[in-house]
């Protein structure tokens, strides 16, 4: 929905991302993306959002979910709750002057043995500034189908010894590793 009932309004981004397949184990997989605008005269900020995993998955396909706003993590891992399938956010602070919006993410990190082929979707399905709740919800991303394929591994192993290298020395060796391509 679009309709306007606070002075903080969630919509969905114009890049959020599009249906796709996702292997298990990978990590921070961004499964929505949307816009927090502040239309009012005045600065707001957001105290709380609450999420909601929907479609006919599990919330245990999950590992972890977090809020990202461009590259930064804005949140620790939340689980998906088993019973009402809901993740919240509290205390984040996001501070939205008059006038501006805020594009923020959903990251998961998938389980490692997720159901094969499950559908899940996630949504903005509640949320406050202040005494104002979010108007334009709910806001939903794309859904997409969990794979039992794993995702590559990249195995670092330290190699050889370095000497004692002195702040502003020039032609020293600094680190000796070795890179493996993993079995999965």
């Amino acid at each position: 929905g679009s309709t306007s009932t606070g002075t903080v309004n969630a919509s969905l981004a114009s890049d959020n991302p599009a249906s796709s397949t996702v292997p298990s184990g990978a990590t921070s997989v961004n499964v929505l993306k949307f816009v927090l605008a502040n239309n009012s005269a005045a600065s707001s900020t957001v105290d709380m959002l609450t999420l909601k995993r929907t479609g006919p998955g599990a919330a245990s396909d999950f590992g972890s979910v977090y809020l990202y706003e461009g590259t930064s993590r804005l949140t620790t891992g939340r689980s998906v709750n088993s019973s009402t399938n809901e993740v919240s956010f509290t205390g984040l602070g996001l501070v939205l002057n008059a006038g501006s919006s805020r594009t923020l993410w959903v990251g998961v990190n998938m389980a490692t043995s997720p159901g094969a082929g499950n559908v899940s979707a996630f949504q903005v399905m509640g949320g406050s500034a202040g005494s104002a709740t979010l108007g334009g919800l709910p806001v939903q991303g794309s859904n997409f189908t969990l794979a039992t394929a794993t995702v590559g591994s990249l195995p670092i192993s330290k190699t050889g010894s370095i000497t004692n290298p002195k702040v502003g020395q020039k032609n020293v060796k600094v680190a000796e590793f070795q890179l493996n391509a993993g079995s999965s």
